[in-house]
């Protein structure tokens, strides 16, 4: 058995927290001791960064998940840093082009390890941080697009569709200016295909796990009076409902499966439905456009631009997504994104190997 590290993993958003959960479960079962910072992106979680930089300071390495909500995680790589090399940096890059993300420019010449997703970042990753160790895993994330779903038939149940309906799923993101721009959008696209061809539609909204309670409520209200004045019925899901309102309680991921169509802002979700081969389509109003240029600046979309497993519309409009949809749901206007889907993320067939894979490159560094 390898010797005992000391390790700190932080993370300040959803995702990458419960990916370092998980790498946190296997290094401890593995025998390394293990120190988590982890907020699921409430900022009430978040910790001290003081105490995290000092746990970093006599760790042998950290595994800093890039995001956004990233105080203490930007301590902890400081700390790592000021070590001279003693402190081993590792870096998790889950997210779509967060190895871009301008916070962590300073780890570039610092890190020994970039934990990667998928193959079509690695050649711009291993360019920005020249020193490291860049490898690809996969995203413990998406074991839970394919293992441990809700049944197929319950949640067709609770969200009360009907045969024929075309179920379209939304995915937010958290982001006010892309959520409410992708809903009145999606919500006259869906009015368009009834009117215009007939079509059934069934928009199910699903709130990030991440968000607020202000948030969730906000999103609620606007999917009821949407679904008012378009006459399309319009459900609001989360993971996290407790049953005081209309939202239902549901994971987002577990709708795709049952779903005919996924239309985001932009989110990971475009993942499972490529596992699941279902249409996907990252929406960029003109104004959301605008907004996330400012966050990530003008660098290809890794969905849509460089594996194409998702139809990119950018500064688009109600209109243009509408025909993007109708497209999509033939079987030969999906037919090129399909075979890309397949290609670029084959559905996982073993419960746990990414996360053991991804145990593997960290111990690794000290072999």
């Amino acid at each position: 058995m390898e010797a005992t590290m000391r390790i700190v993993l932080p993370a300040g958003d959803f995702s990458q927290s419960k990916n370092l959960e998980e790498l946190a479960v296997e290094l401890k079962r593995r025998g390394h001791a293990v120190e988590s910072f982890l907020a699921f992106g409430k900022k009430e979680l978040l910790g001290n960064p003081e105490r995290a930089s000092e746990e970093a300071s006599q760790a042998d390495l950290v595994v800093v998940g890039i995001c956004d909500n990233n105080l203490v995680d930007l301590a902890v790589c400081k700390a790592a840093i000021e070590s001279g090399g003693r402190v081993k940096l590792g870096l998790l890059s889950t997210g779509y082009a967060s190895h871009r993300h301008e916070a962590f420019v300073e780890t570039r010449a610092h890190a020994d390890l970039v934990i990667l997703s998928e193959q079509g970042a690695c050649e711009e990753t291993q360019r920005l941080f020249p020193k490291a160790k860049v490898v690809v895993t996969g995203d413990p994330i998406w074991d839970q697009h394919v293992f441990d779903l809700q049944p197929q038939e319950e949640v067709a149940k609770l969200l009360e569709i009907e045969a024929g309906e075309c179920v379209i799923l939304a995915p937010l993101v958290r982001d006010t200016v892309r959520d409410f721009l992708l809903a009145k959008d999606l919500a006259e696209a869906a009015l368009l295909l009834k009117r215009k061809d007939g079509v059934r539609p069934r928009v199910i909204f699903g709130l990030h796990p991440g968000d607020k309670p202000e948030g969730k409520e906000k999103m609620r209200r606007l999917a009821s009076s949407l679904s008012e004045c378009i006459e399309v019925p319009i459900k609001v899901t989360d993971r996290n409902a407790d049953g005081t309102t209309d939202i239902v309680p549901v994971k987002t991921t577990d709708i795709v499966p049952v779903c005919n169509i996924v239309v985001t802002s932009i989110s990971s979700v475009d993942t499972a439905a490529a596992m699941w081969e279902k249409p996907s389509i990252a929406y960029l109003h003109w104004d959301a456009d605008e907004h996330l240029r400012k966050l990530f600046g003008d660098a290809p979309w890794q969905p849509t631009d460089v594996d194409m497993v998702s139809s990119g519309l950018r500064k688009a409009s109600a209109y243009d997504l509408y025909a993007q949809i109708k497209i999509l749901l033939t079987p030969e206007g999906y037919a090129f994104q399909k075979q890309r889907q397949e290609h670029c993320y084959p559905r996982p067939t073993e419960k746990g190997a990414i996360i053991r894979t991804m145990a593997d490159e960290v111990e690794k560094l000290f072999r």
